[in-house]
């Protein structure tokens, strides 16, 4: 298949423009202004602490949570996208303002993206098709404004996994090799590539050694060239829930899932690590969960089956058959783990438009070509609802609200003190208000759980309330070396607050010798330990 031509790469940059307008005025007006959520300002905060030299260019340092495996097996699994990240974050006065444009700019290179593979692949009216990313990639579209790295990873597999369908397996191996440097974690280019190959292989009838060897070249040199490499038994394993719960396995006193957040100690005390978002909702089996993944992602599942009937039994080009093959793979693996949203949506709008109007395809002309513009604009404006529904209630509240009650906590504090907090979710907030100052858990309750389940069942025990005066002190002050507690009373959608803590915890610390109220308000209240 021939490179792209000078009008395709034109096209493109006329896309990426527009794109950056939309998704510029989307963050501006559609986007509530206190998001995205935890993790954009987890990210936001990481991304502004390379540009001021306060991790190392490895990212092989993170000493903000000293109770989790960071602290001794420190890796930046998303070290490449924070690099790409830290002159947005490091351009404002708040790195979360800065890192919104960022996202915005993201939000455009993965539209960019999608139109120039279409182009690559000789797709007729590449930027018709283009347009109709939002409605097909809704939700996806909606992550790519909640700070998560996905949407810029499923673009650079969606690049990489084009040029190897189009049989330039050197070019093909560096895109995969470039998008494991800025995420790695392998799941999503090790899908690109194989949906690759199975193309290649289901309509050529051959194996793919060349592409195959481009692929695999491409990921190895990833892993060697990632500076966490020194550590791959340890340091690039160190998020991964299967090394976490062998680790968490070693101590008798607990029962670990891998699939959850749930840690059970042999008395049947929970741990409460909270609540994980990475599941949809389609499989709790309920009539409401059906209904929002069908809502939700209708537009990629009628891309899916038009991808699935049309391209695969006819097998009429490796990239047909290999987008295909991609949009099914995706969809099925959507359906346990949201992260594969961000892939599903461009895959089976790619896959698809080479069934619909790609080079082996019959032409649109005339009333079908207007019938399919018809659609695509209805479908784009019945996309626009669920997305500013679902933006008004997405993620936890923004760091800002959190700010009055941290700077009490910053006009007291030196650095490095340890500042005790409701949830691990939490901590993505509130180092970003407080970026000197440590927290007992955060990123994942996971890494809490692979450094030292004793301090966990700790962290527990006081969260519950079942501990108090000098026992609760102990825990606090001795064993986890706290100095400050910061609870937030995080609000729900119909706006009421968590009061949870305010029934258990908070009563105990204010009618405790060894703490003192330094903040009070409807949103978080802070102690002093003395």
């Amino acid at each position: 298949m021939n490179p792209p031509t000078r009008q395709a790469w034109r096209g493109t940059l006329l896309v990426f423009v527009a794109a950056l307008l939309l998704h510029g005025l989307l963050e501006a007006w559609v986007i509530p202004s206190d998001r995205p959520g935890s993790e954009g300002f987890l990210h936001a905060r990481w991304a502004e602490r390379y540009a001021a030299g306060a991790v190392p260019w490895t990212g092989l340092a993170f000493p903000w949570l000293p109770y989790t495996s960071l602290a001794f097996r420190p890796v930046d699994l998303h070290w490449g996208w924070h690099w790409l990240a830290a002159p947005f974050a490091a351009s404002s006065e708040t790195p979360i303002d800065g890192f919104r444009v960022f996202l915005a700019v993201q939000a455009a290179f993965a539209t960019a993206a999608v139109h120039h593979v279409l182009a690559m692949l000789g797709a007729r009216r590449p930027i018709l098709w283009t347009g109709l990313l939002l409605p097909v990639a809704a939700v996806a579209t909606l992550r790519l404004h909640s700070g998560h790295a996905a949407p810029a990873q499923a673009a650079g597999a969606l690049l990489a996994w084009a040029l190897l369908v189009s049989k330039r397996p050197l070019a093909g191996g560096v895109a995969l090799g470039a998008t494991m440097l800025a995420v790695h974690t392998p799941e999503l280019p090790l899908v690109a590539a194989l949906s690759a190959l199975a193309g290649i292989a289901w309509s050529e009838r051959r194996l793919p050694w060349r592409e195959g060897y481009g692929a695999a070249a491409g990921l190895a040199a990833a892993v060697l060239l990632h500076p966490g490499f020194h550590d791959a038994r340890g340091g690039l394993l160190s998020l991964d829930r299967g090394t976490i719960a062998a680790l968490a396995a070693r101590s008798e006193a607990i029962a670990f899932s891998v699939g959850g957040a749930v840690i059970s100690f042999s008395d049947g005390v929970a741990a409460g690590l909270g609540a994980r978002a990475d599941h949809l909702p389609l499989l709790d089996g309920s009539a409401g969960a059906m209904r929002h993944f069908v809502m939700g992602h209708g537009a990629a599942l009628a891309a899916t089956v038009i991808a699935a009937f049309a391209a695969l039994p006819r097998s009429r080009t490796p990239a047909s058959a290999g987008a295909a093959v991609a949009a099914v793979w995706t969809a099925w693996l959507a359906t346990g783990r949201a992260e594969w949203i961000d892939a599903w949506g461009p895959f089976a709008l790619v896959a698809a438009a080479l069934a619909v109007a790609g080079p082996a395809s019959p032409v649109l002309e005339g009333t079908r070509l207007r019938n399919v513009g018809i659609a695509g604009g209805a479908a784009l404006l019945l996309a626009i609802l669920p997305f500013r529904a679902a933006s008004e209630v997405r993620g936890l509240p923004s760091a800002r609200e959190i700010a009055p009650a941290m700077a009490a906590v910053v006009q007291r504090a030196q650095p490095g003190d340890m500042v005790f907090t409701g949830d691990w979710s939490e901590f993505g907030p509130l180092w970003h208000e407080a970026p000197d100052l440590r927290f007992p858990a955060g990123i994942d309750p996971h890494l809490a759980v692979a450094r030292d389940t004793a301090l966990v069942r700790a962290a527990a025990d006081v969260r519950s309330g079942t501990l108090a005066g000098p026992v609760l002190e102990a825990a606090l002050v001795r064993r986890l070396a706290v100095r400050f507690v910061v609870l937030w009373r995080r609000p729900y959608p119909d706006g009421t607050r968590a009061s949870e803590l305010d029934v258990h915890l908070v009563p105990l610390l204010r009618d405790s010798r060894f703490a003192r109220v330094i903040h009070d308000d409807p949103a978080a209240i802070a102690f002093e330990l003395e």
